[in-house]
C-alpha cells in the first residue's frame, strides 16, 4: 500500500492515474468535515462483491470462481469484513 501526500494531489487526479479498469474512490462526506476528510483509493481488487436484492455474489478476480449467498449485503459485509 502506498501513501500519497494529499496537499499536492487531489483524489480525482490520483484516481485518474491508477492503472486498470477496476478501481474505486471513496471519500468522506462534507457533513463530517469537523472530523477530517479522508479519501480511499484502490485498484486491481482480489475480490469483487456485488449484490442484487438479498443475493450477494463474491467473485475471485484471479480465478474467476464465484459464490452466491442469500443474505443482505450489509449483513454479509458485517459478518465477513
Amino acid at each position: 500500500m502506498d501513501t500519497i501526500e494529499g496537499d499536492i494531489h487531489t483524489p480525482i487526479a490520483i484516481f485518474q492515474k491508477l492503472d486498470g479498469d477496476q478501481k474505486f474512490l471513496l471519500e468522506s462526506s462534507n457533513s463530517h468535515h469537523d472530523n477530517g476528510r479522508y479519501s480511499y483509493l484502490g485498484s486491481k481488487p482480489y475480490l469483487e462483491v456485488t449484490s442484487l436484492a438479498d443475493q450477494v455474489y463474491v467473485k475471485d478476480t484471479e480465478t474467476g470462481d464465484q459464490i452466491v449467498k442469500n443474505i443482505n449485503i450489509i449483513e454479509f459485509l458485517k459478518k465477513n469484513y
